[in-house]
C-alpha cells in the first residue's frame, strides 16, 4: 500500500513538472548570437571609424581628448587595437566595421617615427585583407597623429631632420596601393612642449572640422596617372657592370 502511494505521488509530481515545464517552454526564447551594435546613423554614405592604437588611452591626454572631441558626432565610430592586444583581432567583426564606414581614420602617438606596434599589426592581419577590394575601394583614409616636439623640428635641417608628410609616407603608399583616397594627415604637434595645452584646446576644434569635411565632401574617383614608357638604355660595353657589382644592391 505504502508502494503503490509513494508512486501515485511520484506520478502526480511529474505530471506537474512537465505541465510547468510546457508553460515556460512558451515564453522562452532562444538566445541569438552576439552580432555587432553599430550606431543607427552610421551607414555607407556618411560614417566614419577610427582605429585608434594607443598602448595607454585611459593615462593619455592628447589622444583622450581628440576621441572626446570626435564622440560628440553622432556618425563616428572609434575601435580601440589595443583592447585586447594578446588576442587576434577578429577578422569578421572588423570586415563589418570597415565596410559599414564610408571614411577610414588612423589614429595614433608618433613613437620612434612610428606607430605603436598594435597598429603595424592590425594593418599586416587586417587592413591587408582588403587591399584593393571594393570593400575600401575610393574611401578616404585620414591619419591624425600626435608629437612630442614641436612643428619646426621636423623640417630638412630640424632636429628631427624630415617633414612629418615624410615620415608617413609608407601609409600614403599602403592607401595608394590599396585603392584609397589619401587626405592630408592631421598632425597635432608638441604635446612634450610648454605650448601643448593651447596646441591641443586648438587641434580639438579643428579635428572635429576635419571629421565633419570627411562626411560632407564628396568622395572624388581616383583618377590614376597613365604609366609613362621608360626607355631601356643599354650602356657601352666598355661601362657594363659586372655581376658582383649588380648585386650590391
Amino acid at each position: 500500500m505504502k508502494k503503490q502511494t509513494f508512486f501515485i505521488l511520484f506520478a502526480i509530481c511529474m505530471i506537474g513538472q512537465v505541465f510547468v515545464s510546457a508553460q515556460n517552454t512558451g515564453s522562452y526564447k532562444q538566445p541569438q548570437p552576439t552580432q555587432i551594435q553599430s550606431n543607427p546613423n552610421n551607414n555607407k554614405n556618411g560614417s566614419i571609424v577610427i582605429f585608434v592604437a594607443h598602448p595607454s588611452l585611459k593615462e593619455s591626454k592628447a589622444n583622450a581628448a581628440l576621441l572626446t572631441e570626435a564622440r560628440l558626432i553622432p556618425s563616428v565610430r572609434v575601435v580601440d587595437l589595443y583592447i585586447n592586444p594578446k588576442k587576434d583581432f577578429n577578422l569578421e567583426e572588423h570586415t563589418q566595421i570597415v565596410s559599414e564606414a564610408s571614411a577610414i581614420v588612423l589614429q595614433f602617438p608618433f613613437y620612434f617615427a612610428s606607430a605603436p606596434s598594435q597598429m603595424k599589426k592590425w594593418i599586416d592581419e587586417v587592413f591587408y585583407t582588403f587591399s584593393q577590394k571594393e570593400i575600401i575601394r575610393d574611401k578616404p583614409l585620414l591619419v591624425v597623429t600626435t608629437t612630442g616636439s614641436e612643428e619646426s623640428a621636423y623640417r630638412s635641417g630640424g632636429r628631427n631632420m624630415f617633414t612629418m608628410d615624410e615620415l608617413l609616407r609608407p601609409y600614403q603608399l599602403m592607401t595608394t596601393y590599396s585603392g584609397m583616397e589619401w587626405r592630408t594627415p592631421f598632425v597635432v604637434y608638441g604635446m612634450s612642449t610648454e605650448q601643448a595645452d593651447e596646441n591641443l584646446a586648438t587641434a580639438c576644434k579643428q579635428y572635429k572640422e576635419v571629421l565633419l569635411s570627411l562626411l560632407t565632401t564628396q568622395r572624388s574617383t581616383l583618377v590614376r596617372p597613365a604609366k609613362k614608357t621608360v626607355p631601356k638604355l643599354s650602356a657601352p660595353k666598355d661601362r657594363e657592370l659586372t655581376p658582383e657589382k649588380r648585386s650590391i644592391n
